[in-house]
């Protein structure tokens, strides 16, 4: 099973074309409409990363089918189109009714006053997440808002898109009245979905990623000891273990894997001497 990743695949005019994440971002229709106009850049590079997952996935299954076949299969893969499927909501829409929406005109890209960043009292800002509407009317009522709910302005979803900058201001207004850790303990309080806006240095003092052990040690050969990201998948039959290894040199291991292959120690050494490995 051999895969190929590149920046636009094998096939097409840009083949072979130069491309980053945000080129990619960009080809894709996403960088316009985010950044409230500001086309901002994205930290971390979504299509680098996902492009990898799905090129990981597609792996999984040809070598699935290979045991069922006994065939071999070549996999070619383009960062920019791993942007697609993560764009479902968005282009059914335009294969349904031919919007594309501009930047803050959906809920998604900062369209909506219940699904926003609002900075708050202390300096610092808080995640809203109040999508729906029975978490919407959780908000209203707990953020001293409840008027908005039968207010002609707000009342429905219809009339809340139409009047979408006024009805963000009003919630701003009431959330920069009080500090980040009032409005989570808050919302949590209603049931309602919000957080703080971490950065990293606070990322891994938060309780849920402590509990989770998302950061594990490691002791690397060069460089010391170090805290690394786990992986975010738990499997019950096998679980990650406390102390991870570092990530290997070039070439570290060839040695063993090559014994594994059947190379005894001479023609490893010859193997060396040639400046194959």
């Amino acid at each position: 099973v051999y895969c190929a990743v590149s920046g636009y695949g094998a096939n097409g005019p840009l083949a072979g074309a130069a491309g980053h994440d945000a080129n990619y971002l960009a080809q894709t229709g996403v960088l316009f409409r985010n950044g409230r106009g500001t086309c901002s850049y994205f930290d971390p590079p979504i299509s680098d990363d996902v492009g990898a997952l799905f090129a990981v996935i597609a792996i999984q299954g040809a070598l699935r089918e290979r045991g069922q076949s006994g065939r071999g299969c070549l996999i070619d893969t383009g960062l920019a189109d791993s942007v697609w499927p993560l764009q479902s909501f968005q282009l059914a829409d335009f294969g349904k009714r031919g919007y594309a929406p501009g930047p803050e005109e959906t809920y998604l890209n900062d369209g909506a006053a219940w699904y926003r960043a609002y900075p708050t009292s202390d300096g610092r800002h808080v995640a809203l997440g109040a999508a729906g509407g029975v978490f919407w009317k959780r908000f209203c009522e707990a953020s001293g808002l409840a008027d908005t709910l039968t207010h002609p302005d707000y009342a429905t979803p219809a009339a809340r898109s139409k009047n979408r900058k006024a009805l963000n201001e009003r919630v701003a207004e009431a959330v920069r009245l009080q500090p980040s850790d009032y409005w989570v303990k808050a919302m949590d309080k209603a049931g309602v979905p919000c957080g703080p806006i971490n950065t990293i240095d606070k990322v891994f003092a938060d309780p849920q990623v402590k509990h989770l052990g998302i950061a594990r040690p490691i002791d690397h050969p060069k460089y010391g000891a170090q805290m690394v990201v786990g992986q975010p998948i738990h499997m019950s039959r096998y679980p990650q273990p406390e102390k991870l290894k570092h990530t290997p040199e070039p070439g570290e291991h060839t040695g063993e894997v090559l014994k594994d292959l059947g190379y005894d120690q001479a023609a490893i050494a010859a193997l060396r001497a040639k400046g194959v490995v």
